[in-house]
């Protein structure tokens, strides 16, 4: 309005595909389960809250969650269960940690704008279960790119289909590594 001859362009957050790769051969999980967040930022306590509370227990069989990331509050640390979550805090190097998981969670219930950890858990190859939430702006097809899944039982019904079936899991982070380098890259978006 103030300019009316200034171009503006809108730029996306971005991920650096060349960094956030899959590793080649693909480890063996040492995890089901791996979420990534700041815990100073409110979501992603609730986000952990939630899986350990409320998903976890509803997946009829044992399973072996990492939280990682910087800001690790009591009450996080609080969410740790002996060979089943473990709370690793902040890592030097997240993607040894997203390679070697089976699913990355991302139950986000509240906050608004895209999500770097799903962005990066894609880049990677990962398959993802998220919620519309954490899916949020990305333009991913549930059932495609990744699982789009809100509330405990329909999230962990997500999870265990991903557990069950290497195939599917399989074919669901090949397209999501495919649709990242496409739409989010940063250097496609640089261009």
């Amino acid at each position: 309005r103030f300019h009316p001859g200034l171009r503006v362009t809108v730029s996306p957050l971005g991920v650096d595909c060349g960094w956030f790769r899959p590793e080649s051969p693909s480890p063996a999980p040492e995890v089901d389960l791996a979420f990534v967040g700041h815990f100073e930022h409110p979501p992603n306590p609730d986000a952990v809250r939630f899986l350990v509370h409320d998903v976890l227990p509803r997946l009829g069989r044992p399973a072996r969650a990492r939280i990682i990331g910087q800001g690790v509050t009591p009450a996080v640390a609080a969410l740790a269960r002996p060979g089943s979550v473990d709370v690793t805090g902040a890592v030097p190097d997240v993607r040894p940690h997203l390679a070697r998981a089976a699913v990355v969670v991302a139950p986000v219930r509240f906050g608004t704008g895209m999500r770097g950890k799903v962005l990066e858990a894609l880049a990677m190859g990962r398959p993802v279960v998220t919620t519309t939430l954490g899916a949020e702006g990305l333009g991913a097809t549930d059932g495609v790119e990744l699982l789009i899944a809100d509330g405990a039982e329909a999230m962990a019904d997500a999870i265990v289909r991903l557990l069950r079936d290497p195939e599917t899991s399989a074919a669901i982070a090949h397209r999501a590594r495919t649709f990242v380098e496409a739409r989010f890259d940063w250097d496609g978006i640089a261009a």
